[in-house]
């Protein structure tokens, strides 16, 4: 089997998984229905876990890509199988690690502690909120530390890599028009 196929099924398992669950979670957190602080975190987060492996997924992808065109006489020796797992397993670990973050911690708990509105503390200890995203994201780190350092830097990774690709395809284009119009000349 290919590496390439090994990035293309995991790019297919993140997308199906973002339309299978990430979606639905999504437009039940977008509807702000009322439920316990850390449950509503939990579908929060795993709707980032599952956007953030779609990313990576698509910047395996872009990376193969290059590889694939820019060192294609030494592509099959350096993307293996088994160095595309790795780079997949890896890639996912990552995926679940900056996803689950607001889990240990770094959320928007500060509300259900400090018990300021839209949140309900209750009898048990446990902390009722409208489950929507602000209520239990900190914007800290949903725009520091994921947007800008696990979206972006990834897209513009990928713009940067397809820009490449595009001027060596072009650049081999040129080269083969250039022979063929010398091969046509008697």
């Amino acid at each position: 089997w290919a590496a390439t196929n090994y990035f293309l099924v995991s790019l297919a398992v993140a997308d199906i998984a973002v339309g299978l669950f990430a979606i639905p979670f999504a437009i039940v957190i977008s509807i702000g229905l009322p439920t316990d602080f850390h449950g509503c975190l939990f579908l929060v987060s795993f709707v980032l876990v599952q956007t953030q492996s779609s990313i990576f997924s698509l910047l395996a992808v872009a990376i193969d890509r290059y590889l694939a065109i820019k060192v294609h006489l030494r592509y099959k020796g350096l993307v293996t199988g088994r160095r595309a797992k790795l780079i997949i397993a890896v890639f996912w670990i990552l995926s679940f690690v900056i996803g689950l973050i607001p889990l240990f911690g770094w959320s928007g708990s500060k509300e259900c502690l400090n018990k300021t509105n839209p949140v309900t503390p209750t009898d048990n200890g446990s902390c009722q909120v409208q489950c929507l995203f602000l209520n239990v994201i900190d914007m800290g780190y949903m725009v520091y530390f994921n947007f800008f350092g696990c979206v972006l830097t990834p897209l513009i990774i990928m713009l940067v890599i397809y820009l490449k690709i595009f001027t060596v395809v072009r650049k081999q284009l040129r080269q083969i028009e250039h022979s063929s119009i010398n091969s046509d000349t008697p």
